[in-house]
């Protein structure tokens, strides 16, 4: 009797917190999906009204959700919404950023085609275009017909300094090491990559992530460290909302439709620059320069946003409170940071199509225990569209 009574508590609880919010509701159509964001317009919507931080707890039972978060708004008044296609690279293509690359670090004349070198490739199957450096380094691009995809690397470890101060990165090497005596300044770094994107038109990326990196010889025997740099990833950036994550999953089942679901993952360019060098590019799920469909689109405020948000981490607890209880867990839900910025959605009238729209990220982690010992953190993030609440990331079962 007691454990049906606290069930119907944490019900009742959930309801009263919910209120006023429909949880799970959709309200973006996949068969109109361009008309509805470009008719959602504002001729001045003016700075998002929102704290520096956000400061809240709810407690039940067997779950605290506890959001002590800094609130990161783009200083801009106007918000759009785009869309782009999917990009399928065509030999050009891959030709084109290959000698980029190699004019880039001076390592090849202006006149040089490198197309002649790739035509008994076969458009269904990758390939690997290698290419003899100056110094008799050996460059490899890998790419496949049609694929949205493209790396480029010399034959080399590339370490971030993550992996560094982890140990071990070189057999022997203790847990604490940085990355020294970097080959070029952070700066040169940044406007040297900014300039080879502009250079070949690729206008909507901004600067994710920026760590010091170095390039480890192949070689077990030796493990010569060749070069330090800087590991640079950009990811979509359409004029000041940016891409707050480069992750994602999609959870599929048999015959489950994933609403939104767009054909491709967060689209990222990785360079690893050393001594004024490319010595590694990635281009992944790659797209066309998007399109602005709604210069400035209609938004809810951030006080609906936080409901919302509040609503969907109650989800989380709604979700596992069986198992919570059965396990006898207590969870910790603790939300650090909320950012708004843009999200990519898919629609399936058209599966070469996605759509950014603003939206607003929050990062959390899950803390489990068991008799107030930690037996599992788990970090996460949801997204909400700034436009009208809809839960967008983790993507959502049509039904």
């Amino acid at each position: 009797m007691a454990y049906k009574a606290l069930c119907v508590i944490s019900i009742i609880l959930i309801i009263l917190l919910c209120s006023g919010c429909e949880r799970n509701r959709n309200m973006i159509p996949d068969e109109a999906m361009e008309e509805y964001f470009s008719s959602k317009s504002m001729d001045k919507q003016g700075k998002i009204e929102a704290a520096v931080t956000w400061s809240e707890i709810v407690r039940g039972k067997d779950v605290t959700i506890d959001v002590n978060s800094t609130i990161t708004v783009p200083n801009s008044t106007e918000f759009p919404a785009a869309k782009a296609s999917i990009k399928r690279f065509s030999m050009n293509d891959y030709c084109s950023i290959l000698q980029s690359i190699l004019r880039f670090n001076g390592q090849l004349d202006n006149q040089v085609d490198l197309k002649n070198q790739l035509t008994d490739h076969q458009t269904d199957k990758e390939f690997e275009l290698k290419t003899e450096l100056p110094d008799g380094e050996l460059a490899i691009l890998f790419g496949k017909i049609g694929a949205n995809d493209c790396a480029y690397s010399v034959q080399n470890i590339i370490q971030n300094e993550e992996m560094v101060l982890a140990g071990d990165a070189i057999i022997g090497e203790p847990a604490g090491t940085r990355i020294s005596e970097i080959s070029m300044n952070k700066t040169d770094a940044i406007e040297l990559t900014r300039q080879f994107l502009s250079d070949n038109g690729i206008t909507d990326m901004g600067i994710s992530s920026l760590t010091p990196a170095r390039e480890v010889s192949v070689s077990e025997a030796s493990h010569e460290i060749i070069s330090t740099g800087y590991y640079i990833t950009y990811t979509k950036q359409i004029q000041l909302l940016e891409t707050p994550a480069q992750w994602r999953y999609y959870i599929r089942r048999d015959g489950e439709e994933i609403m939104h679901r767009a054909q491709i993952s967060v689209e990222r360019i990785c360079f690893y620059i050393a001594n004024q060098e490319i010595r590694v590019f990635l281009w992944n799920n790659a797209t066309e320069c998007a399109e602005i469909i709604n210069n400035n689109i209609e938004m809810l405020s951030f006080a609906d946003i936080q409901k919302r948000i509040m609503c969907k981490l109650i989800d989380r607890y709604s979700n596992h409170w069986v198992h919570l209880r059965q396990t006898n867990q207590t969870l910790c839900i603790k939300v650090s940071d909320v950012k708004l910025g843009i999200c990519h959605i898919g629609t399936s009238m058209d599966e070469n199509t996605i759509f950014y729209v603003p939206s607003w990220y929050a990062f959390y982690t899950e803390t489990y225990f068991i008799g107030g010992e930690i037996v599992s953190v788990l970090n996460d993030y949801l997204v909400i569209c700034a436009v009208d609440g809809t839960q967008l990331e983790p993507r959502m079962p049509t039904q």
